[in-house]
């Protein structure tokens, strides 16, 4: 019995095996997680117990720093959690400066370290850090909070930079006219006028984005959530076709036809811009700054912001064409919340080249064109035979019922079409055919009708014929030997010992029966089959049983040998007699099996001489052809003793086998005698079109996917490239730029 009597049970079984699987490699990975996290936390901990006990204080907490400090005193893992300062002694704490922490549903818990301790940062005490570090902290819980670190960061002047920080970030977000506010202290006597001049930047104006502008940002995306819609689709289709449900196909069949209209609508539904951003224009000069250095000092990229306050992001396709030099002062648009440039230095606009040369997605058509070739290979492997579903559709769409016929003659009257069902009744012949130069009978191709086949049964060969009737073996029962049987405890009638009489004379059968050598391995030969069984099964009651045939030969034809010269010399001894074997009565059927055989290997002339005279007989009537052959013995499976024994059924007039075929016309044609041909795909169950309907939808819905939107990814991707050149006439860009 197969583990997984039905397809639905293995799916079941194999989509809970991968949940376990899963479940079990995210608790794994999980677990190793939160261990290394405390691991982390506890050496934090002891680290800053060695710190407690060693260290010797060097100050007090004044008060404004004191106030400075309290609305930073929240633990990281739980910021509504406040600490509580352990004194207001300050002490030394150095060393190099990490951060580790923990995921969790979505929520990031971070912890910086400074020499192993466990430190808060106030304000923007980050951007100070370097890589050793001299912190001077205060011990709050199992943290210490950092005051002051490397003679740079000071609580008091944090928390005016924040405060400047506040009102600059309020300014930006209100479009207040006027110049953004510093927030780090500039000596204004230190530094001249052109240093002035480059840190200044200036909001001029504030307006909302236009609809252009919303269309370049938005876009319309990579087709992901149509894409996401049509797998769920498809996926409620695929199980709709399951043959093994009963009330809840319409279910999933509805589940998956609304998830694919909601796909169609997501995809092809009109553009409507979102909610207008704010944006800023500005203006100011640009500041560029080394922010990443190679080994050896040498600066392989540079940050530019304006001003040395205001950064901005600059449209992918406009950057290999604005010169960003440093100090000339430039006007720029920016998106308020993200920095995003809109238009730059009265010369580039979104707005301007989206109103002009609309830009074109091409992605999103290549997203659902690979799902629909994924979704059309899904729809060929769930089909046994896709031709035979949509025939069996489409019959189920235009007819009522299937075609019945009773008789060739009313078949060939009225031939039913493609994708007819049809139901068919009456007796016919396998047929006789051809592979790789031997003959077999198909049985999955019946003629119905026509005229019966003809030929010559008889082999003609005394040798061969004697081996397929099986009198070669000459039996007889012997009380004695019986009797020791039985007085060894063997009661079985099926192994029962027989004596096998003149032994000699069904070896010599043999030699004139298979005269080539015999192989040295084991082969399927019938021949080589034959002989390995006699030693295997026939005993040699005078000698010890030999290993190969070769020995078996020899002590049978020496046995003769002396039977012989004891008979002329009139010796009365019965070892004068011809030499018998002993075989148990179960392995005679088996080696009468493999002498049929080699005895039909023998009459292989025969053999095709019968199937090229059928072959030429089989004519007229109708040929069906059906996946399964209508009774047993596939043309694989045909030994020449088969193959024989079938032709001459057929050539006789019991030679006709009753059928039954429901089942789907998939292609009619005529044979090479003019016959009517059909190919009837016997799969599909009449009484139950809904899978192949079901089939056939999800096989013509990715189909029309794929053929729809690979064009189309193609033209849009082309189109692309002819709007990269229409931007570069629009802009004045050299052809070297494009």
């Amino acid at each position: 019995m197969p583990l997984f009597p039905d397809k639905m049970d293995f799916f079941v079984a194999l989509l809970a095996l991968l949940k376990i699987l899963f479940l079990l490699a995210v608790v794994g990975i999980s677990l190793y997680s939160l261990i290394g996290y405390k691991s982390r936390r506890r050496q934090s901990r002891q680290a800053l117990s060695s710190l407690q006990r060693e260290s010797v204080s060097i100050r007090r907490l004044d008060p404004g720093e004191r106030e400075a400090l309290l609305p930073h005193l929240r633990r990281p893992e739980k910021p509504g959690k406040a600490l509580t300062l352990d004194s207001e002694e300050v002490f030394v704490l150095e060393g190099a400066y990490q951060q580790h922490g923990l995921e969790s549903n979505g929520n990031k818990t971070l912890h910086d370290t400074i020499g192993g301790v466990e430190v808060l940062l106030p304000y923007d005490a980050r951007l100070f850090l370097t890589q050793d570090n001299r912190a001077e902290v205060v011990f709050a819980d199992n943290l210490a909070a950092v005051v002051r670190l490397n003679d740079e960061f000071i609580l008091l002047e944090g928390r005016e930079r924040d405060q400047r920080r506040a009102q600059a970030d309020d300014q930006w977000q209100s479009g207040v006219r006027g110049e953004i506010g510093d927030v780090f202290d500039v000596d204004d006597g230190a530094q001249s006028d052109d240093e002035a001049r480059r840190r200044r930047v200036d909001i001029v104006d504030q307006r909302d984005e236009t609809e252009a502008e919303i269309f370049a940002r938005e876009g319309r995306g990579l087709g992901l959530l149509s894409g996401l819609f049509w797998l769920l689709g498809f996926a409620g289709l695929w199980i709709a076709s399951w043959s093994q449900l009963d009330g809840s196909r319409p279910l999933w069949l509805a589940g998956g036809l609304i998830s694919i209209a909601l796909a169609l609508w997501l995809f092809w539904r009109p553009w409507k811009p979102g909610p207008a951003r704010k944006v800023n224009v500005v203006s100011g000069a640009l500041d560029l700054h080394l922010i990443r250095l190679e080994e050896g000092g040498q600066a392989v990229s540079a940050g530019v912001t304006l001003g040395d306050k205001l950064p901005f992001d600059l449209p992918a396709h406009w950057r290999p064409h604005v010169q960003l030099e440093e100090g000339r002062t430039v006007e720029a648009e920016l998106r308020v919340d993200d920095h995003g440039v809109v238009r730059w230095d009265r010369h580039l606009s979104l707005d301007k080249e989206v109103r002009q040369v609309p830009p074109v997605f091409w992605g999103r058509h290549l997203t659902l064109a690979i799902l629909g070739g994924l979704a059309l290979l899904g729809a060929l492997l769930a089909s046994a035979a896709p031709s035979a579903d949509l025939a069996l559709a489409w019959s189920a769409l235009t007819q009522h019922g299937p075609r019945q016929y009773g008789d060739a003659e009313a078949l060939m009257a009225q031939p039913p079409g493609y994708a007819t069902p049809v139901s068919l009744r009456g007796s016919g012949r396998c047929q006789v055919r051809r592979e790789g130069g031997a003959p077999l009978v198909d049985c999955r191709r019946i003629r119905w009708g026509g005229a019966q086949p003809a030929g010559d049964t008889k082999l003609n060969d005394e040798t061969a014929q004697a081996l397929i009737d099986g009198e070669f073996l000459n039996l007889s029962r012997d009380p004695r030997l019986e009797m020791l049987a039985l007085l060894q405890g063997n009661r079985d009638p099926k192994t029962r010992p027989m004596l096998v009489k003149d032994l000699p004379a069904v070896v010599a059968l043999v030699d004139r029966a298979c005269p080539e050598a015999m192989s040295q391995y084991r082969s399927a030969r019938p021949c080589d089959l034959l002989r390995w069984e006699m030693v295997k099964v026939v005993k040699l009651p005078r000698e010890s049983q030999p290993g190969d045939w070769a020995a078996f030969h020899d002590a049978v034809l020496r046995a003769s040998t002396d039977a012989a010269q004891n008979d002329a010399q009139g010796t009365p001894d019965e070892a004068g007699q011809p030499m018998p074997g002993v075989i148990l009565h179960h392995h005679v059927d088996k080696l009468l099996g493999y002498a049929r055989e080699a005895g039909f290997q023998r009459a292989d002339k025969a053999v095709r001489r019968l199937a090229d005279e059928i072959i030429d007989s089989q004519t007229g009537g109708v040929v069906i052809q059906v996946p399964e052959p209508i009774r047993q013995g596939a043309p694989s499976e045909q030994s020449a003793g088969q193959v024989w024994r079938q032709m001459v059924a057929l050539a006789g007039a019991s030679g006709q086998t009753r059928f039954q075929i429901d089942g789907v016309v998939v292609r009619r044609g005529e044979t090479a005698d003019g016959a009517v041909r059909l190919e009837v795909d016997t799969r599909q169950r009449l009484d139950q079109p809904w899978p192949a309907l079901v089939r056939s939808a999800w096989l013509l819905l990715a189909a029309a996917l794929l053929l729809v939107h690979a064009p189309l990814a193609w033209r849009f991707r082309m189109t692309r490239r002819r709007r990269q050149q229409a931007l570069a006439e629009l802009y004045g860009w050299s052809a070297d730029q494009r």
